[in-house]
């Protein structure tokens, strides 16, 4: 796909009306001996977020849907596991877009679930906090507070951060606050309305930072938060950079009964809905195309072959070209971002509180140069010094939600490449000893920067890039799909449309990363699918 991906349009809306029965190949579907006549209007391929929400807004609206996913488990990177009593997300650690009109509430009440869902707000005195040695600094909610916060701590640039916060602003407000992917087409039509978006489309963090003028301290802090982008300034998108920092200002928020419950609520909305269905620990093997090769005519997976009036894909596109058997030359070019290991700690019978913690998250560097941090872990790979992430998800939900009252639960993670990690595992004793030495150096930090040992600790679990692929097959363990850089977010970049009259395309990739880009992204599907279908 790729290009083709990129330039497709929807011509299948006659085929969104049809529905064509289920198929096997043994004339069973292998679901429980179920008779294979059951018919579907969408099939969604993957049960990520992507594909959730896609698929409650449309069983809701009353259409028949069928989502596989190979994972016993739904929500892809947010999906929920316990360990021992302790309930932890796989890896969103929190969201935005959860104010009261944003777009999360506006989905919910879209599936009925405004009343069963609801967010804690994080601490908006400072949300998050960047740190490093000495130097702490508490990032407050709005552009506005964080601009003044910055201006008063250094005057002297006053100017240069004004400067820094309106193109933030100026971006966040062309891409309509994420709801808008902006096509060649958008462009050509009204230019004046995508100024800052093509000022900036093929802009890094960094290029704004030496337009600016601005020193190393103040670079440190406006990029302290760069795990979000899994990219040091010298990588990152500044258009998905501005997007991140105004809309996690706007509202950086964590469901108070987990991110668990929010996830199965949303997925009950396909089970509970007349005619649909969601089968888990069901693969995807095979995408085929009809005859004329202009639209998909049915899915092979491990529970037999389906087919559908139109088919909606929440798996890499990459993949889902592989699956169509296009060649690797048709399909999308971008590189994948990098992988991650996180460490998952349960604590009994300490307060957090005591140790600094709340409805924050730390950020804690090795250095003020962050792409040094980065090179380090990535190209280096060195696992002495990395900059850690971390969120105690316990004082961020309901209290007794995610564990006990006596406990609390707590989240540590970095990126690291891949490709090593996969040298690794082929000795067993090199990938534990790399694994045991990134969990002490954590550990260590964590005893330093809060004074908390392990006196308390009750749980220790870690899931190396190796266990991430094992889990939940991400390709090259990328955690956001393609990185998140100015190559892969630009006027050619991939996006929900395809070549295929009847397939589009859900996620990270052709939309933007993170569980609230990619709600905008679905709800603006199945608006669009709807219309084409009234």
């Amino acid at each position: 796909m790729g290009r083709c991906l990129s330039r497709a349009r929807d011509r299948g809306a006659d085929l969104v009306r049809a529905s064509v029965s289920c198929t096997s190949d043994g004339g069973r579907n292998g679901m429980d001996g179920e008779p294979t006549h059951a018919r579907y209007d969408f099939m969604i391929l993957g049960g990520g977020i992507g594909g959730l929400v896609t698929g409650a807004l449309l069983a809701r609206a009353g259409a028949r849907v069928l989502l596989v996913e190979r994972h016993s488990a739904l929500g892809g990177y947010a999906h929920s596991f316990r360990v021992d009593g302790y309930e932890f997300c796989y890896q969103v650690q929190y969201l935005m877009g959860c104010e009261p009109s944003g777009p999360m509430p506006r989905m919910l009440a879209r599936l009925g679930l405004e009343r069963e869902i609801g967010f804690n707000t994080l601490d908006p005195v400072g949300y998050d906090v960047v740190t490093c040695g000495d130097l702490e600094f508490r990032i407050p909610a709005t552009s506005e507070a964080f601009c003044r916060a910055l201006a008063a701590r250094y005057p002297e640039h006053a100017e240069a951060i004004a400067n820094y916060f309106a193109r933030v602003e100026a971006v966040f407000a062309q891409a309509d606050g994420y709801r808008r992917v902006v096509r060649p087409r958008d462009v050509l039509l009204a230019p004046w309305r995508h100024r800052a978006l093509l000022r900036h489309m093929g802009t890094t963090v960094a290029d704004v930072f030496d337009r600016l003028g601005l020193p190393e301290e103040l670079r440190f802090i406006l990029a302290g938060q760069a795990g979000n982008l899994a990219s040091g300034p010298r990588e990152a998108s500044f258009l998905l950079h501005a997007g991140m920092q105004a809309a996690y200002g706007r509202s950086a928020a964590y469901p108070k009964r987990g991110l668990g419950h929010m996830v199965e609520a949303i997925a009950r909305r396909i089970e509970e809905a007349p005619g649909c269905r969601v089968l888990r620990g069901v693969e995807v093997t095979a995408i085929h195309r009809a005859p004329r090769g202009r639209a998909i005519a049915s899915v092979s997976t491990s529970a037999g072959r389906f087919s559908a009036g139109r088919y909606i894909s929440n798996l890499d596109p990459r993949r889902t070209c592989a699956l169509i058997g296009l060649p690797e030359r048709a399909g999308p070019r971008y590189r994948y971002s990098d992988a991650v290991f996180t460490l998952y700690l349960g604590f009994e019978g300490v307060e957090l509180a005591d140790h600094g913690f709340g409805r924050r998250n730390f950020w804690i560097h090795s250095t003020r140069d962050i792409d040094r941090e980065f090179d380090g872990l990535i190209r280096e790979h060195r696992h002495d010094q990395p900059w850690i992430f971390l969120s105690t998800p316990s004082l961020l939900s309901d209290p007794g939600v995610l564990c006990a009252p006596d406990q609390a639960s707590m989240v540590m993670l970095t990126f690291v490449s891949y490709a090593r990690w996969q040298a690794l595992a082929r000795e067993p004793a090199a990938l534990e000893r790399a694994a045991t030495q990134l969990e002490e150096v954590f550990l260590g930090a964590l005893q330093r920067r809060f004074g908390l040992t392990t006196a308390h600790l009750r749980v220790r679990h870690r899931e190396t890039p190796i266990d991430v692929v094992s889990r939940l097959a991400p390709p090259e363990g990328n955690v956001y799909g393609a990185r998140l850089t100015p190559e892969s977010y630009n006027l050619r970049r991939t996006t929900s449309r395809t070549r295929f009259a009847n397939l589009d395309l859900v996620g990270a990739t052709s939309a933007y990363p993170g569980v609230m880009p990619i709600t905008v992204a679905s709800m603006a599907l199945v608006d669009r699918l709807l219309a084409a279908r009234a």
